[in-house]
């Protein structure tokens, strides 16, 4: 490699660790790591509590991307402590429930949050639609027909 090569390589490397560990972007990526959580949990039954691992293994199968797990854990506790995902019962009916393992605790989306996404994914598709119908409005074809290549 040439000199100039070197310096490229160099001056890339540098703009991502920038990028990567930057306290500006930090908050950014916790932020879409919390709405992809979220995602997750919302695919899951309403009664069904997800553990860290799951939403990870999750992640990693529909995206082909792998989070690192402690990504994906702080990401929980974080909605945890925001009240937007709620932790399994350690009891059910006056038992203990006994939770095997390092970060294996269940979550799950509160009603109200699963609510909140579902309405805005309700508005977002209403919308979307009025866009299509608009822009296809003089095809030959029912313009709904044109909505699901966009999808």
């Amino acid at each position: 490699m040439g000199k100039t090569d070197d310096m490229a390589v160099k001056r890339l490397l540098l703009a991502a660790v920038r990028t990567r560990f930057s306290p500006q972007i930090q908050k950014l990526k916790e932020e879409a790591m919390d709405g992809i959580v979220e995602r997750i949990l919302l695919t899951g039954e309403r009664a069904k509590y997800l553990g860290a691992e799951s939403v990870q293994r999750v992640f990693s199968e529909t995206s082909g991307v792998h989070i690192e797990f402690s990504d994906i854990y702080g990401s929980l506790e974080r909605l945890v402590d925001k009240s937007r995902v709620e932790r399994a019962p350690t009891k059910v009916e006056g038992e203990k429930v006994e939770v095997k393992g390092v970060h294996r605790e269940p979550y799950k989306l509160t009603d109200a949050v699963r609510g909140e996404i579902e309405e805005n994914e309700r508005v977002a598709l209403r919308r979307f639609s009025s866009v299509v119908k608009r822009l296809f409005t003089d095809s030959e074809r029912d313009s709904s027909a044109y909505g699901e290549v966009f999808l």
